[in-house]
């Protein structure tokens, strides 16, 4: 069964920006807020990390940083540093909940260097000035 993949925008100075969240990660983010008392909203950025330079982290967030944007699907805000929307732009998020792992993926069609195990990714600046 495919799974239904539901549109984030945010549009700032003429440029749209767009986060892809599957119904299961949006019930894993849902759950995961509903636990916090004072945790409403979702962090995504890129931290230098792995053989390749750089994952995708999230995390749960409390407030918005001054230079953030904010995207907002139903009840859940993801803040997104400004500098890094570019390379957030058109992520698609997903969560996977098999019998042993339950993590959540990060897939970005713009990327193409990857480590051997595909944990982390390297970035061209030039793959995402025209996205």
């Amino acid at each position: 069964m495919k799974e239904k993949k539901i549109n984030s925008n945010y549009k700032k100075n003429d440029k749209s920006y767009n986060i892809k969240i599957t119904e299961s990660a949006i019930k894993q983010i849902t759950f995961l807020t509903n636990l916090s008392d004072d945790k409403k909203s979702i962090r995504l950025s890129i931290k230098k990390s792995g053989c390749a330079g750089f994952k995708y982290t999230m995390t749960l967030a409390k407030k918005k940083h001054e230079k953030e944007i904010v995207i907002t699907y139903k009840n859940i805000s993801i803040y997104v540093n400004a500098q890094e929307a570019n390379f957030l732009n058109g992520i698609e998020i997903d969560f996977i909940n098999s019998n042993i792992n339950k993590i959540f993926k990060f897939y970005n069609k713009k990327l193409n260097h990857f480590c051997g195990c595909g944990e982390s990714f390297s970035l061209n600046e030039n793959d995402f000035n025209h996205s």
